[in-house]
């Protein structure tokens, strides 16, 4: 009986995972990356059936040749390692538009330590300092891979100073002579501070809007571009082929429907964000709708905030993709900056705090399921490491001290 309840556990854990894997890949694609991920899978799920999309006015694009994106690139290579092929692409899918893991550790839904051996797999691919954690990793894992011994030294143990020029205190520290000192910094200059650059998509010839923000008659107006995406519907007949069916292509058969679903889920979410988003520019960017001017970039947690989800995920629902407006089709993501406002966990964990029963303060597990319920993802141990940072004690603490 407890076999029995583990495998359950295992599968549901195994569908969450799939399901959060394919419903942020398909939130980050662009509307014509997004059509040809919905003609694949229509192509390979025989319960996906297309449909014919009414009045379509899209016009063909030629076929151009087009460089391998970054991810397509870390896939080639985790094919050919040991990495188990779920994971690999997993942590691929939480790069962010540097080349940075955009998401703790503990957050992802597999053991730690595989996730960990599997990270330091990814390490090893190129372009080197790709996974890193942060800018003073990316700079120390290519330097490993050139042995420059001084160089990682001053990166390891003196980042801090390097980043403030301290330059003398750090040769007398040493007790190295400024030539083998300027050497050493030369090196470092020379090293990607994003390890994802060289990867940068070229903008194409035609840019295809995936969302629409135009003025009409009774007002603004937000539509998202979906003019490119295959129609298509879920078969009908998924119930009465079950009947007919063996065991094992039963399980077949509920793995196509089951993503089936997932996909037509993961389009209306995308769909429900951009709409959002749309929204959102109107609120704050009426100064540009007015005139086509005077755009300020709108933080990227204040989206995650309005969108209900962690800040990395925000980014994805922004990046790479277009916004057609009276003044012409410019980058979604020319209206956010990843710098310009406040953590949103922070915020809402000192609000969680502040309105909880001092007779019965939440525990850092208890207020990381609140902030799952309001679409921010972070482990307990996160939580902790908030919680102390923002100087605030624990739950025993807490009540002891109400």
């Amino acid at each position: 009986m407890k076999s029995a309840r583990l495998q359950l556990s295992l599968e549901r854990r195994q569908i969450m995972a799939f399901a959060l894997q394919q419903s942020l890949r398909i939130l980050q694609l662009s509307e014509m990356e997004l059509a040809q991920w919905i003609q694949e899978e229509i192509e390979s799920n025989p319960l996906i059936e297309e449909i014919p999309r009414a009045n379509s006015l899209s016009m063909p694009i030629p076929d151009v040749a087009v460089k391998p994106t970054l991810r397509e690139h870390l896939l080639s290579q985790a094919r050919e390692s040991l990495l188990a092929p779920q994971l690999a692409e997993f942590l691929i899918d939480q790069l962010d538009e540097k080349g940075f893991l955009s998401i703790s550790l503990d957050e992802i839904p597999w053991p730690l330590d595989e996730v960990e051996a599997a990270l330091a797999i990814i390490q090893t691919f190129d372009p080197p300092g790709i996974g890193a954690r942060n800018l003073q990793e990316a700079l120390l894992l290519q330097l490993k891979r050139n042995s420059y011994s001084l160089s990682e030294i001053l990166v390891r143990d003196h980042f801090e100073d390097l980043l403030h020029s301290r330059f003398k205190a750090i040769q007398k520290r040493l007790g190295i002579s400024p030539a083998d000192f300027s050497a050493a910094l030369n090196r470092i200059s020379k090293l990607r501070m994003r390890p994802a650059e060289a990867f940068a998509q070229e903008p194409p010839s035609r840019w295809i809007a995936d969302l629409i923000i135009n003025e009409s008659e009774e007002g603004w107006i937000v539509q998202v571009g979906e003019e490119e995406l295959p129609a298509f519907r879920i078969s009908e007949s998924y119930q009465s082929l079950h009947k007919q069916c063996s065991e094992e292509e039963k399980e077949t058969l509920k793995s196509w429907h089951v993503s089936a679903r997932w996909l037509s889920r993961s389009i209306r979410r995308r769909r429900e964000m951009l709409l959002r988003i749309g929204n959102l520019l109107l609120k704050k960017q009426a100064l540009y709708f007015e005139t086509g001017k005077g755009a300020k970039p709108i933080g990227i947690r204040e989206l995650a905030v309005t969108l209900g989800v962690h800040p990395t995920t925000a980014w994805r629902a922004a990046a790479n993709k277009m916004l057609s407006t009276p003044y012409g089709t410019v980058p979604l993501s020319n209206f956010f900056s990843e710098s310009a406002s406040k953590d949103p966990i922070k915020d809402l964990l000192r609000q969680l705090i502040k309105q909880e029963d001092k007779s019965a303060p939440h525990t850092d597990d208890a207020l990381s399921h609140l902030l799952r319920e309001n679409g921010l993802i972070c482990a307990r141990r996160t939580v902790s490491k908030y919680r102390k940072f923002l100087k605030i004690g624990s739950a025993t603490q807490r009540k002891t001290l109400c």
